[in-house]
């Protein structure tokens, strides 16, 4: 990019090629920038001077319009989300042509981060109106789209779900996410698992956890209702099992050993991030007791 010096550049693909672009633009907007002090600086109000088009291919991460960036800092076994508005492109496009490649794991996957997106978003205490009407949408189209997308694939299917992620995209952009995520980026950084697969893992508990806050357990009931199913974490359950997502860590194939060995770390990584906006608020004894629960499914 320094050679070449482009005045455009187009990040095409899932999540991650989509927010390598976004920092590598960034990076060669300013040469100051770098991954050895990337985490020390404040890149909130950086703005880009080479235009952006973000195009998804897959159905999940949301961030073609969103101001985040998912990077692996493989020294410190982190994921962590960087969050600069020049990470926000200036054209998304949304072309569910493009989705009909993706294999049957990668339309659970990355239609499972788009419904933990829209749901943490919703339970978040940082919610306005506006912000609500878009993660209800999306929790509601994703839960009724997402089964045709991965059993049969058609084109109408696959557009609904671009679209349903999308909107939860732009809808936790305004306020952000929770747990599940925090306890994803934690693994993820760790382990190399796929993100949406460990949200998908994660979400019931989360789900479940969460609901100690009466204002969460109160926005669970509605949506239940709302979906006319019993209970919308039960349906996630059951949603999960449908689409092949194991029932915790232990089922995805870590051993035990391994897990109990990094447990300190994986808590302490688990605590950062998007967990600092969950709900209820976290420390390392029921961080402790909820990846517990998580691993052993």
């Amino acid at each position: 990019m320094k050679i070449f010096q482009p005045d455009l550049v187009i990040g095409i693909g899932g999540g991650s090629p989509i927010d390598a672009a976004k920092v590598m633009t960034l990076f060669y907007d300013y040469e100051s920038l770098s991954f050895k002090n990337v985490l020390e600086k404040d890149i909130s109000n950086y703005r880009r001077k080479t235009e952006f088009i973000a195009i998804p291919s897959t159905s999940g991460t949301g961030t073609e319009v969103t101001k985040a960036a998912v990077i692996t800092f493989n020294d410190l076994d982190l994921k962590i989300g960087l969050k600069s508005i020049g990470f926000i492109p200036d054209l998304a496009i949304l072309d569910s042509r493009l989705t009909l490649s993706m294999p049957k794991n990668i339309v659970a996957e990355t239609g499972l981060d788009a419904l933990t997106h829209a749901l943490e978003c919703y339970i978040n205490h940082n919610l306005d109106d506006f912000t609500e009407a878009m993660a209800k949408g999306a929790v509601e189209g994703l839960l009724k789209h997402l089964r045709d997308s991965y059993h049969t694939g058609t084109i109408e299917s696959r557009e609904k779900v671009h679209h349903y992620q999308a909107l939860a995209g732009m809808a936790f952009q305004n306020v952000g996410l929770g747990m599940a995520h925090g306890i994803s980026h934690a693994f993820g950084g760790m382990f190399d698992f796929g993100h949406g697969l460990l949200n998908g893992i994660c979400l019931p508990y989360v789900l479940e956890y969460n609901t100690k806050d009466p204002v969460v357990q109160e926005k669970i009931d509605y949506l239940s209702r709302v979906l006319a199913v019993d209970s919308v974490i039960d349906e996630i359950k059951t949603l999960n099992k449908e689409l092949g997502i194991p029932s915790g860590f232990k089922a995805l194939g870590l051993e035990e050993d391994v897990f109990q060995e990094n447990l300190d770390s994986l808590i302490e990584n688990s605590l950062k991030g998007s967990t600092r906006g969950n709900p209820v608020k976290m420390n390392n004894e029921e961080m402790k007791k909820v990846l517990l629960k998580i691993y052993n499914g």
